[in-house]
């Protein structure tokens, strides 16, 4: 049993919870008390500063003897007569040592429940010590306040202490332990709140340990720091783990599943953005259903900026004519889009997601909110080619003075130009932030790149330039933004290769090139668009030579919505939008827009 350090009752010098197993300290106090009661009566009335009324002394030898017998009754009578006997200076004196001797024999008391470990024996016996309540209360109470001080600062035995203060209820003075004990209690549930709480830390289940850690009082000042410092690194572990493992059930259509997980944390982080936006679009989506429809995929070349430029009856007019649009056209085909409900999706939610490191390219279920129809978008050759510039289409990407996807161009007239509404990305950008039901997640489409020419406008091709380390940086902060706002990125071929006409040899070569000098800008990817529109199916060697190299997902060119998956590919074809489309392919494109509504009265007629 460990013991109660030491704490002073009534006086500095009296350690009365340092428990004696031989001679409890208070039976030497009280002996003590009764003799040093008589020596100091002598000592005034030899000085003459009392004078002993008749009967006095003798009583006062009968109240301690009554008092050290427990003979509390007995004592109370005689301590009222001996008030009756006494006046002055007599008086004051006299209950300075009344005082003195019911501390002491308080303090052996106290020694005694200390010693003993349960049955209560000693407040038993000593119960009618209550009928000194008014003489022992300050006593009590600041004796009561050590013992809570002991446990405060030192932590010691909880039990013990507890017994003690049950004692003194049971003694009569339930109401002087009352506020006590319930400070103790306080404190003792907090520190075993923090003890568990660091248990299930140590083991990572941050989740139980928090409420705990909250648990620990402020005025336990030491614990009550440790446990802040404790939830905040818990909720900083908490905070991007329920993120991922949500993101992650997400990504499995198990968008309740998701939900849920971030619930379970919400009330801690009841202010921040991510998660508000994340508990939104997870409650969206636990709302949508299983589309069963054909998953349209369309595809532009960068838009003409200057159409007249492109429009001037040069020899390269009739191509720009042929496979390119307008802004205005763009722009037209966005609201066309969007009030017949197509809402962009990402190419890989279609696909069913890599289990032990291996792609699964297997078509899973497409959940897309009621009514709605998905659409997946892609831009091809938007690397901006030294043909393109001179004939309308903006110089390069860059970002504007928000951070946001703009382009720079030169207008016809040689003046400097940064724009955010002449290229398909940032109109897009903006379209989906004014009608945010037009993209599932956020996603907008994909950008196919080649490398003969560079990326996005800059030369990055041109590896022995001088610019060259400019160019790479500034293509590499383009290219994270626009990850950052939902695009992604796809294989054009390094040099644009007709793969159906080439060897293998030329696409190994080819292929092995772009991921040298354009995937380190990109990143890896999973997505082979086909230069031309031309594919090679499954069973020629540069079908397999592709999926090698971990290109999953192929992208033809068609007139309809053609879809195929294999167990580790997944084909499809894209519809061109462009002045060809639009001008000979009316009915084809009816689905999407009106062509007579769509095509800019600027351009010239289409001829086959």
């Amino acid at each position: 049993m460990n013991s109660v350090p030491n704490f002073k009752p009534h006086k500095p010098n009296n350690n009365a919870l340092l428990v004696n197993r031989f001679k409890p300290l208070g039976f030497y106090l009280f002996l003590f008390a009764m003799l040093s009661f008589q020596v100091v009566l002598i000592i005034l009335t030899l000085f003459g500063y009392l004078v002993i009324p008749p009967h006095l002394s003798s009583k006062l030898d009968n109240f301690i003897s009554l008092v050290h017998n427990n003979q509390y009754d007995n004592a109370r009578t005689e301590l009222n007569e001996i008030n009756t006997l006494v006046r002055g200076r007599l008086k004051d004196s006299t209950a300075i040592q009344i005082n003195e001797i019911l501390a002491n024999k308080f303090a052996s008391i106290t020694d005694q429940i200390l010693l003993e470990k349960s049955g209560f024996q000693t407040s038993e016996l000593n119960h009618g010590i209550t009928l000194f309540q008014k003489e022992l209360l300050p006593i009590i109470d600041s004796q009561l306040k050590e013992v809570t001080k002991v446990y405060i600062d030192t932590g010691a035995d909880y039990d013990k202490i507890t017994y003690y203060l049950q004692n003194i209820k049971k003694l009569g003075f339930e109401n002087s332990v009352r506020s006590y004990q319930i400070e103790l209690e306080a404190y003792y549930q907090s520190r075993q709140d923090l003890t568990t709480a660091n248990q299930y830390f140590a083991t990572n289940d941050y989740l139980k340990s928090i409420p705990l850690y909250q648990n620990v009082i402020p005025e336990d000042e030491k614990d009550f720091q440790v446990a802040q410092e404790k939830i905040k690194e818990g909720l900083a572990i908490v905070y991007s783990e329920y993120l991922a493992i949500a993101a992650a059930l997400a990504n499995e259509q198990q968008y309740k599943e998701a939900y849920d997980t971030l619930q379970t944390i919400s009330e801690y982080y009841p202010n921040d953005s991510e998660i508000l936006t994340k508990l939104t679009d997870y409650k969206k989506a636990h709302a949508m259903v299983v589309y069963q429809g054909p998953i349209e995929h369309i595809f532009f070349h960068p838009l003409l900026a200057y159409p007249e430029l492109a429009f001037d009856n040069d020899q390269q007019s009739k191509g720009f004519n042929d496979w390119f649009i307008t802004v205005k056209e763009f722009k037209k085909i966005l609201d066309s889009l969007y009030k017949n409900n197509y809402i962009l999706i990402d190419i890989h939610a279609i696909l069913n997601p890599s289990k032990d490191g291996k792609p699964l390219t297997v078509r899973k279920d497409l959940l897309l909110p009621a009514g709605k129809k998905p659409l997946i978008i892609s831009i091809d050759d938007l690397n901006y080619y030294e043909y393109m510039i001179p004939n309308g289409t903006v110089h390069k990407l860059i970002l504007d003075e928000h951070g946001n996807i703009a382009t720079f161009s030169l207008s016809p007239q040689g003046v400097p130009t940064t724009s955010r509404d002449n290229e398909i990305i940032p109109i897009l950008d903006q379209f989906v932030q004014e009608h945010e039901d037009f993209s599932l997640n956020g996603a907008k489409g994909i950008l196919a790149l080649t490398g003969y020419e560079g990326v996005l406008g800059y030369r990055t091709n041109q590896l022995d330039s001088p610019n060259f380390d400019f160019e790479k940086n500034q293509a590499l902060i383009i290219i994270k933004r626009l990850k950052e706002t939902g695009w992604s990125f796809a294989s054009h071929g390094y040099g644009h290769l007709d793969a159906r006409k080439i060897p293998l040899t030329v696409l190994t070569k080819d292929t092995q090139r772009w991921q040298t000098e354009v995937a380190p800008f990109t990143g890896l990817t999973d997505v082979y668009i086909y230069p031309f529109g031309s594919s090679v199916l499954p069973g020629d060697p540069k079908f397999q030579y592709l999926l090698d190299n971990g290109f999953k997902v192929l992208c033809a060119v068609g007139p309809n919505p053609y879809l195929k998956s294999g167990n580790d590919y997944l084909m499809m074809d894209r519809r061109h939008i462009d002045g060809m489309a639009l001008q000979s392919q009316a009915a084809l494109l009816k689905g999407f827009f009106e062509s007579s509504e769509i095509i800019d009265e600027g351009r010239p007629a289409f001829t086959p």
